[in-house]
């Protein structure tokens, strides 16, 4: 390896509960797998070995799954549990999507996070609850957020909620925002909806 690395000292810390020695520990962790993979992959250019490198290197990858697996299955952490089925979406598997939707739909607080892991992951079942999330928050930019995400996702804004977001008492941000990256309208020009209303 470019630099030595003491394991045990880093397996330590790794059970730390302080910041300031847990990242950098997971940064070097990630490095350390990183030049793992490095070498297992040149490894497989040996036309005798291979077949034998690539194997064993899936079995690398399949283990930290069921490690997140066992842990999501097993942890009573509602956080974590979410945070697992993140890992697990970033890996492939969509075992704990119902649990992230679940999530999204509820009481999550980092749902903005999550909205879009579920939209750059392409999970469509997500639109509902992206939409029963919106009617639950006032923040502007929490607002403007999942409305990425949304559209990332091919969704549709219900005609009552747009009409909530184009509202003269509407924040204005949200407001200009729904015009300009949902309807695309010149900013200061009304909807169908607003000109009907009118």
């Amino acid at each position: 390896m470019s630099e030595k690395v003491n394991l045990h000292k880093l397996m330590e810390e790794l059970q730390s509960n302080s910041p300031d020695i847990l990242i950098p520990a997971l940064d070097q962790s990630v490095s350390v797998v990183r030049e793992f993979s490095g070498q297992i992959l040149k490894a497989s250019e040996d036309p005798d070995l291979g077949l034998f490198v690539a194997e064993r290197f899936y079995q690398l990858l399949a283990t930290a799954i069921e490690e997140i697996e066992k842990f999501f299955a097993s942890t009573t952490d509602a956080k974590a549990k979410v945070q697992a089925a993140v890992m697990l979406l970033l890996l492939g598997s969509k075992s704990g999507v119902p649990c992230m939707l679940d999530a999204l739909a509820g009481d999550y607080p980092e749902f903005p996070w999550l909205a879009h892991k579920l939209a750059n992951a392409g999970i469509e079942e997500a639109k509902e609850a992206l939409i029963t999330r919106l009617w639950r928050i006032n923040h502007p930019a929490q607002i403007e957020s999942l409305l990425v995400a949304l559209k990332k996702l091919g969704g549709e804004l219900p005609p009552d909620l747009e009409s909530n977001y184009l509202a003269a008492d509407a924040p204005a941000e949200v407001r200009e925002f729904v015009q300009e990256e949902w309807l695309h309208l010149p900013p200061n020009q009304m909807s169908p909806g607003e000109i009907l209303r009118a």
